[in-house]
């Protein structure tokens, strides 16, 4: 049993270092979105709990979601992005936390696609008051 648990580590960790030094495979603006992503996340982060204004990491993601749709990213590419950005977590935990994003998806494809700034601000502004996400305001 330890044998298989060494066998299991290494091949986790070979898995996760060949992904990392990878050169990219995906498009340009797949990546872009992953930095956007990340950088969603590295705000979020630094909210403070206590804050009134504090809304849920799956909130912020469903807004920015929205704003990716304008770019007309599609639906499968967002999930398929989210996945890369979680690849470093390769736990049955990292995987449920994935999967507990499908109602982000829902709740980000309720609004319609804008095509101008007007609209933009309509759509953010509609987001923000209806949803209750005043904090969105500070990402």
């Amino acid at each position: 049993m330890k044998k298989l648990l060494i066998l299991i580590y290494a091949l986790l960790i070979t898995h996760t270092a060949y992904a990392i030094n990878e050169p990219s495979q995906y498009p340009k603006e797949l990546q872009e979105l992953g930095l956007y992503i990340d950088s969603t996340l590295d705000k979020i982060k630094n909210i403070p709990d206590n804050n009134e204004d504090f809304c849920s990491t799956q909130s912020a993601f469903a807004f920015n979601i929205m704003e990716m749709r304008q770019k007309g990213v599609d639906y499968s590419d967002i999930y398929h992005l989210m996945n890369i950005n979680n690849k470093a977590d390769l736990t049955t935990k990292g995987m449920d936390k994935l999967d507990s994003y499908k109602g982000v998806f829902e709740e980000a494809y309720d609004y319609p696609v804008y095509e101008s700034k007007e609209d933009k601000g309509t759509a953010t502004t509609f987001y923000m008051t209806y949803k209750n996400h005043q904090c969105l305001l500070s990402l």
